[in-house]
């Protein structure tokens, strides 16, 4: 289930505009399997079937079966006019127990005339993003044909990379720390299994009454020009009641996130920091 009440209010017609936008396409493409079926819609929220798999980045597929019926698919949902525009992301490709592909999150999606030029350009960068997966997991199996798509990225793309990409790859790690707000609501949120709906140390969980002085401060790197945004002493610190659940905590906070590509750069500093008359005291 997608919560759209979850949103901020400055967000919530984003949301159900992309709501809409997932709802749209899911319909459209009610007859293929692989894809979640859209079972009630509202403007509060948006119910889909649920499709037991493992994200790819978890699944790790290497079987060459994959990858073609991973084409078919592709092939079948631009046969429906729709392009899907978020394929870059693994986790928004699943494996299923018989090992076949699926693919959710379809808030990006486009529904659109196949003869359209705006069609075809966003149908290539669908293609290339599932040839970079293949890339990945089986690069000996690429065709000279699939190389050549691989190496003529469409001008949307080349405008993204140029553009708008920084920003994004900005917000998504730093969403989750600034502000009051954490991860809420049942575990109903979560995509696919494999998958949190946040990672742990975002959680809201009530206070224990012990003492937390292990942290961890999360800041922006020097001379970032979202600190004209966020201000230049911009940090969030996150506690804990042990050095071995702060330490944890750090590893999962700095490690590569889920949407990171190779030569991705972090985007934020984490230090370790402590409470010194706290941890003498214990």
């Amino acid at each position: 289930m997608r919560e759209l009440t979850a949103a901020r209010w400055w967000l919530g017609w984003l949301a159900r505009h992309l709501a809409r936008r997932e709802v749209a396409a899911l319909r459209r493409l009610a007859a293929l399997p692989q894809v979640p079926r859209v079972l009630a819609a509202d403007r509060q929220r948006t119910l889909r079937s649920w499709i037991d798999g493992e994200p790819m980045q978890v699944a790790r597929p290497t079987e060459p079966r994959y990858f073609r019926e991973a084409l078919r698919l592709l092939r079948q949902l631009h046969a429906q006019g729709v392009v899907h525009n978020d394929l870059a992301k693994e986790p928004n490709w699943l494996v299923t127990p018989a090992g076949e592909p699926a693919l959710v999150d379809f808030q990006l999606a486009l529904c659109r005339d196949r003869s359209t030029r705006l069609f075809r350009i966003l149908a290539h960068d669908d293609l290339r993003h599932l040839l970079k997966h293949k890339r990945t997991y089986l690069p000996a199996r690429l065709t000279a044909r699939q190389k050549r798509v691989l190496a003529t990225p469409s001008i949307v793309t080349r405008i993204w990379m140029a553009t708008g990409k920084r920003l994004y790859r900005f917000i998504t790690p730093v969403a989750a720390l600034v502000g009051p707000r954490r991860c809420r609501g049942p575990a109903a949120v979560v995509r696919f299994r494999a998958m949190p709906a946040c990672h742990a140390h975002n959680l809201r969980e009530p206070d224990s009454g012990h003492p937390r002085p292990y942290g961890v401060r999360v800041s922006l790197r020097p001379g970032d020009p979202f600190a004209k945004l966020l201000g230049a002493d911009w940090n969030r610190t996150h506690w804990f009641e042990t050095v071995d659940d702060r330490d944890a905590a750090l590893v999962e906070m700095s490690r590569e996130h889920e949407y990171s590509r190779r030569g991705d750069a972090p985007a934020l500093v984490y230090a370790k920091v402590e409470k010194l008359a706290e941890s003498l005291a214990r």
